[in-house]
């Protein structure tokens, strides 16, 4: 379910295609498959859930988000992209850009989850998926207004990156 809807529905959302309904779809999709991300991650839940396995594990917060989200992380994304494809062809959108762009949501999807184990850094308060998914939904919602591919997909990319490095500065919760 993940990789049929999260992705594809933000790539048609992102593009202009859908117009402001799917906008708000997008971001209902990503609150409610909250559920979907977790499962997509379930096994870095399970390993900083269990202090027995993750004090014995040494790799920061985002090294063990990322090795352990690598095979759920390429089969949704494969999903993806498959659903992607005609997607792009029935709404008209490039093909290569709504690919890129849907890896790239993919990406920033899984390393939101890591939210949901590290206090953030400037003020020490936890953040919860859905508050990082609500966010990049809505300034991603807003670069998309300029209409340029190029600047959007520099935005998800700068997304990921400030994603990333929430997670790997933030301190780990205990």
């Amino acid at each position: 379910m993940q990789g049929t809807v999260a992705a594809p529905i933000g790539v048609v959302a992102l593009s202009g295609t859908g117009g402001l309904s799917s906008i708000m779809v997008w971001l209902l999709a990503l609150l409610l498959f909250g559920n979907g991300i977790r499962e997509e991650t379930r096994a870095f839940g399970d390993d900083m859930r269990i202090r027995l396995v993750r004090d014995r594990l040494p790799f920061g917060v985002l090294e063990l988000l990322v090795f352990d989200t690598i095979p759920a992380f390429v089969v949704v994304t494969a999903v993806s992209l498959a659903t992607i494809v005609p997607l792009a062809a029935y709404t008209g959108v490039p093909l290569v850009w709504a690919l890129v762009l849907g890896v790239a949501l993919n990406v920033l999807y899984v390393l939101m989850r890591g939210f949901d184990a590290v206090r953030f850094p400037l003020t020490g308060r936890r953040i919860e998926y859905e508050a990082g998914a609500s966010v990049a939904a809505v300034c991603l919602m807003l670069v998309s207004f300029s209409g340029s591919f190029g600047v959007l997909a520099g935005a998800v990319v700068l997304a990921c990156v400030a994603c990333a490095a929430i997670v790997h500065y933030g301190t780990e919760c205990v």
